[in-house]
């Protein structure tokens, strides 16, 4: 299927629409991504939970041996589901909540006319547009007297 700006269009399985951008892979969408995340921080935290061994270990041997953190590679380890019932119904409960809440369409605030004037006032090499000093107030300044002022 093409879309409109001739790109190819792909379905995927949640029913939503992504773009495939060339011939490489679709971009994963960033509720793919925290999800990833989250179900990986919350079996993580599961699998090396273990309340009755509460003393860390000083050992003098295993920290000769063991590198400093920024030079271990970290490891892509996610225990499997299964190991907790009740875990595994939270993080199912979780993640439909957060997929199945819709997204709210901004509108935008600005009609084409004045998006045109904005981009044209921010390409303009004649004028400086700075932030004033207190307030939310803009200052617009012609770019030699600018200079001249300000050096």
């Amino acid at each position: 299927m093409r879309g409109s700006s001739g790109s190819l269009l792909q379905l995927s399985q949640e029913g939503k629409i992504e773009r495939k951008r060339g011939q490489g892979r679709p971009r994963r969408n960033w509720m793919d991504n925290f999800k990833e995340w989250f179900c990986r921080r919350l079996r993580l935290a599961e699998f090396f939970c273990d309340p009755e061994n509460t003393e860390t270990d000083n050992d003098a041997d295993h920290s000769r041996t063991t590198l400093p953190d920024f030079l271990r590679k970290p490891s892509p380890f996610t225990p499997d589901s299964g190991r907790d019932i009740a875990l595994d119904t939270y993080i199912k409960a979780v993640t439909t909540a957060i997929m199945t809440q819709r997204q709210k369409v901004v509108s935008p605030n600005l009609i084409l006319d004045e998006k045109t004037a904005l981009k044209e006032l921010k390409t303009n090499t004649d004028i400086i547009i700075k932030p004033a000093d207190k307030g939310g107030a803009v200052v617009v300044m012609n770019t030699t007297e600018y200079t001249t002022e300000f050096t």
